[in-house]
């Protein structure tokens, strides 16, 4: 629990199992009044699982998330727009490729090495 300046209190959580243990019961047992928030909180419940699930390991994972996270609080103001966390998603997985690269070639020169000491 956290406290604003303003002398609100607000329950912050920053892990998926205490959204899914936590949040999401606490909102199934008191429901939202308005349509439009009950249809955001399906829509965050599906996120839930699908980010449970691994889909956000891939590109098309990510951009289901995202066309989710579109329909959401009527497309909101985000932190990250769309084109931010695609941009990212692409230069990380570049990053990992050259690094898969790099990995292959310091471990074909340490089977050369071992190949050579096992000869001697």
């Amino acid at each position: 629990m956290r406290q604003r300046k303003d002398g609100v209190w607000y329950f912050e959580v920053n892990n998926l199992n205490a959204i899914e243990e936590n949040v999401i019961p606490f909102f199934k047992n008191f429901r939202f009044l308005s349509q439009k928030k009950k249809r955001d909180f399906a829509k965050f419940c599906k996120i839930t699982r699908l980010l449970k699930d691994g889909k956000q390991f891939s590109e098309t994972g990510i951009k289901e998330i995202l066309a989710i996270r579109k329909e959401m609080n009527d497309g909101g103001k985000r932190r990250y727009t769309e084109e931010e966390i695609l941009k990212r998603l692409k230069e990380s997985s570049e990053t990992i490729r050259q690094t898969e690269k790099s990995d292959d070639i310091v471990r074909s020169s340490e089977r050369s090495e071992v190949n050579i000491n096992e000869r001697s």
